[in-house]
């Protein structure tokens, strides 16, 4: 019995241990993305020319004039 409870708090410290790995893992790739798209903001902000963007059925979704 003793030992039964032991083994399931082994395994929910370890189950603990893996999604606090993977809470790392997201959140360095939220950080990445959220990086990636102020790139692309400034990219968009700051060149002369018109741009516009699509959906996956090429539906336009945003027109900009930039600067």
């Amino acid at each position: 019995m003793i030992e039964n409870v032991v083994n399931e708090m082994i395994g929910l410290r370890e189950q603990i241990t893996e999604l606090k790995a993977l809470e790392i893992e997201r959140q360095s790739a939220m950080k990445t993305l959220q990086a990636s798209e102020k790139k692309f903001r400034t990219l968009v902000e700051n060149i002369p020319q018109k741009v516009f963007l699509k959906d996956k059925d090429s539906v336009s979704v945003v027109s900009q004039r930039c600067k």
